[in-house]
């Protein structure tokens, strides 16, 4: 006798097997790359929190330099025998009284990073040393006096020179994201 189906109601709900398990590996593909995505967002995330980070200590640095180099006394910025990485100049600072007083103000490279001290002339004491900014490869300094930006070379042979009133600085940071150029002028001109 042949094979003869039953027929199905009319009214039949509900999915077949197959229908089951092709609807659950949908949604494990599904799943599986909203992970995925998800991950790759939160990896560029932390990627940008770096970058935005190092930015921050960057200017950071370079307004903490400009604020002291705006405030120095221009007759008396120097750089020590330590060479071109270091730059030592007096600046002023007011207390909260309004009462300004001198104080030494140390920028160097050194163990590569760049390190900012201070020190009250009234008060040798007062000491205090901070790493403004970490990963620095160089750092190179130019002076501008007398009229024209004098080269580390020229400024080591006037040494033992009085060399007139500086004007501004110029500083190179070599990072290994690249070159940072900033130019100042010193003592609010």
């Amino acid at each position: 006798m042949p094979y003869c189906p039953l027929p199905l109601p009319a009214n039949r709900k509900g999915f077949t097997l197959v229908e089951l398990l092709i609807a659950l590996a949908l949604l494990a593909l599904m799943s599986l790359l909203s992970w995925r995505g998800l991950e790759s967002v939160l990896r560029s995330r932390d990627a940008a929190t770096q970058i935005q980070d190092r930015n921050l200590g960057i200017t950071s640095a370079i307004n903490q330099l400009a604020a002291d180099l705006r405030n120095s006394n221009p007759q008396k910025i120097s750089l020590p025998q330590a060479g071109n990485t270091h730059l030592m100049f007096i600046r002023f600072v007011s207390d909260a009284n309004g009462a300004q007083r001198e104080a030494r103000v140390n920028w160097m490279l050194l163990n590569n990073q760049l390190i900012r001290n201070t020190q009250e002339l009234e008060n040798p004491a007062s000491s205090f040393t901070q790493i403004a900014l970490d990963h620095v490869e160089n750092m190179s300094l130019r002076l501008f006096s007398g009229g024209r930006w004098l080269k580390p070379e020229e400024i080591a042979a006037t040494r033992n020179t009085n060399v007139s009133e500086v004007q501004g600085i110029a500083i190179q940071l070599s990072l290994k994201e690249g070159d940072i150029n900033r130019s100042f002028l010193v003592g609010g001109l």
